[in-house]
């Protein structure tokens, strides 16, 4: 279970972008709300494989 997790860490760390300059709209113009929202998912996964992480080590 913990290799699996630390697996899953590692592909979202490699997923989130040191700026997000790549997420832009559709005109190709980087839009700073896509960016706040790909912030806050990567945000929440992160928490997320936490909060799993901790529950796997309490079991």
């Amino acid at each position: 279970m913990k290799q699996r997790m630390s697996r899953a860490t590692v592909v979202v760390l490699m997923l989130r972008p040191e700026s997000p300059q790549h997420v832009r709209d559709n005109k190709g113009a980087a839009s700073p709300i896509l960016q706040l929202r790909f912030h806050h998912h990567v945000t929440r996964v992160e928490n997320q494989l936490r909060a799993s992480s901790r529950r796997a080590e309490r079991v």
